[in-house]
């Protein structure tokens, strides 16, 4: 009784705290360098296709063009994600009085600079109503989809498997496990995340940007989905 009375004690302070939000004018500059980012990197996808076509029988190819693209993509979901979870006025729409307590957890980790990007994923699929890790991509090139976000549970904890397999192994482990990090699989999947977090969550710039690789979200189970069929990562 005593130890439900502190947690309860606990949670009314988090919510009591006020969120870090976002200025407007910072706000601003990062959606417009993010969606320049975007198609930046995008480009330079396209231009290594010229030499590796995207094909299911060429996803396990590796390259240093795109180790730089995914270390590239890293920091740039990082940003988005915080310009969609500090951005006061989008954040209205939300279950307020759920997601606050998550988005001033989330800043003190990062404060104490011991944030992952498990701790933004699990806030965002509170915004998406749990609904992250079943949203599937069209990728337009192989005319199947493919699920960014798709939660795997490896050795007892949750990862993103392109996250933990491209981007922390090509910033942690990369001697060891460049030829399996540094792939077209791992490149298209990182990518495909971020074009996902535009089109679902940019309101101020809906839609800004054409992609030749990507087309169309829907849920896994939808009946697109299942005629185009999945690409799974594993």
């Amino acid at each position: 009784m005593i130890q439900e009375e502190e947690n309860l004690k606990t949670k009314h302070i988090m919510n009591a705290k006020s969120v870090n939000w976002i200025t407007d004018k910072i706000l601003e500059e990062n959606k417009k360098a993010s969606v320049s980012m975007y198609k930046f990197i995008e480009t330079d996808f396209i231009t290594c296709l010229e030499y590796v076509p995207l094909t299911e029988e060429h996803l396990s190819v590796y390259s240093f063009r795109f180790a730089s693209m995914i270390l590239r993509i890293g920091p740039e979901l990082l940003r988005l994600l915080n310009i969609v979870l500090f951005d006061p006025n989008r954040s209205a729409c939300f279950d307020f009085d759920c997601l606050k307590p998550l988005l001033v957890e989330l800043q003190e980790k990062c404060n104490k600079r011991n944030d992952s990007f498990l701790d933004y994923f699990n806030v965002l699929s509170v915004v998406m109503s749990n609904q992250t890790s079943r949203t599937a991509v069209k990728v337009t090139p192989l005319n199947k989809y493919i699920i960014p976000f798709e939660v795997e549970l490896r050795k007892g904890r949750k990862i993103i498997p392109w996250w933990e397999d491209g981007y922390n192994a090509l910033r942690h482990r990369v001697i060891n496990e460049f030829k399996g990090s540094a792939t077209l699989k791992n490149t298209l999947f990182a990518l495909s995340a971020l074009w996902f977090l535009h089109y679902e969550f940019d309101q101020r710039y809906p839609h800004s940007f054409y992609s030749e690789i990507f087309e169309d979200i829907q849920d896994k189970e939808s009946n697109d989905a299942k005629t185009l069929g999945l690409l799974s990562y594993k």
